[in-house]
């Protein structure tokens, strides 16, 4: 899949979404890709039944975590008490961090100083958005937890109900802490958060992290080996099931650094647009296509019983024909983006036919006129 980082279009879309604005009040982005992909059958898969059809499953989105376990991890080290970049407080002026703040050059003066407007803080920006995601998450089945970092961490709700976690949020304030930014730490106790929710769940959850940050750690040994022990550690997160997903933050904020922390794990940094449908309500119309064609290049066909549901995903039922076939899906959506996947499958036709073959056809010809039926077709 493919995400890409606001650029300053999205910071002000951004900015009123920290504000206060509900998402469906978000003005749209740019049209870009979207994501689209094919569940089933996977490409390569061989089928093999008296009647050449063929269910697809597939689903349109981006970041949209259903029913998974999530920690939030915030940065509160003091480059978090710097400026965001953003009109946070919806005051009408976007607070600026003092040249003589930077780098560290704050120590001995308050934090409140160190910016033109204390409320529009990365920490204030990284609450305000990590409030909008709780609230949607939760809608979408999701247990999340919630953490502060510095180079220690603080856990603040075990993964969990999402009302614990919006509390936890709420008693979040600010500090001074002159220990610097620990990725690798923060990413290693989220994981432990998340194995500890595993442990008392009945079957696998999908696993992630949302980790906020303006930039590249500090902490241990300096930003090189820092980084690079992150990147690490967020690879190591991927053999174990858990992706990363980044927020970038910050009139200085390292976009580039924070997208290769999110692919090592297997994540993505987290776009506009996955911020908009994640902090919506589940079924935002922005997640279903305006038009969605599914055909066999192959046979020249199009899909019978073509469905399409609220959280992005779709299902289809293909006609096939004998050997290899190329099975496309196209979306268009209502602002502009257009997103296709294939699936190359190969079908042959049991000869000869056993009883089992035959009861199976019987329940795939029920299957296409129930689903017919369904949708009126």
């Amino acid at each position: 899949m493919r995400w890409r980082l606001p650029g300053a279009g999205g910071l002000v879309a951004a900015a009123l979404l920290v504000a206060g604005a509900a998402a469906a009040d978000l003005p749209a982005p740019a049209p870009e890709s979207a994501d689209l992909e094919v569940l089933e059958p996977s490409s390569g898969a061989r089928i093999r039944r008296l009647v050449p059809l063929a269910l697809l499953h597939g689903r349109i989105g981006g970041l949209l975590l259903f029913d998974s376990d999530v920690v939030l991890a915030i940065d509160q080290s003091n480059s978090a008490l710097l400026a965001s970049g953003l009109d946070v407080d919806g005051d009408g002026k976007i607070g600026k961090t003092r040249s003589w703040a930077k780098n560290g050059g704050g120590q001995g003066q308050s934090e409140r100083r160190w910016t033109s407007d204390h409320e529009d803080t990365v920490l204030a920006a990284e609450l305000a958005l990590a409030n909008a995601l709780v609230s949607g998450l939760g809608a979408r089945g999701n247990r999340i937890g919630v953490l502060t970092y510095t180079d220690a961490v603080r856990v603040r709700a075990a993964v969990g109900d999402p009302e614990l976690a919006h509390t936890a949020l709420r008693r979040i304030r600010t500090i001074v802490d002159w220990s610097g930014t620990n990725h690798s730490r923060a990413l290693d106790v989220s994981a432990d958060l998340l194995d500890a929710a595993a442990r008392s769940s009945v079957g696998g959850r999908p696993r992630a992290v949302v980790l906020f940050s303006d930039g590249k750690p500090t902490v241990p040994n300096g930003e090189h080996w820092a980084s690079k022990r992150a990147r690490r550690t967020a690879a190591e997160l991927a053999t174990r099931g858990i992706s990363v997903f980044t927020v970038v933050l910050g009139e200085d904020q390292d976009g580039e650094y924070m997208a290769e922390l999110a692919t090592a794990s297997g994540g993505s940094p987290v776009s506009l647009a996955d911020l908009r449908g994640l902090a919506g309500e589940p079924g935002h119309p922005h997640m279903e296509p305006l038009e969605l064609e599914i055909e066999n290049l192959t046979a020249q066909d199009t899909a019978r019983a073509v469905r399409t549901f609220p959280d992005g995903s779709f299902d289809a039922i293909v006609p096939l024909s004998e050997g290899e076939n190329v099975l496309e899906v196209r979306a268009l959506f209502v602002d502009g983006r257009r997103a296709s996947a294939r699936s190359v499958v190969h079908y042959e036709r049991p000869d000869p036919a056993t009883e089992a073959d035959r009861r199976d056809a019987a329940r795939w010809l029920m299957l296409l006129r129930e689903r017919t039926r369904e949708i009126g077709g």
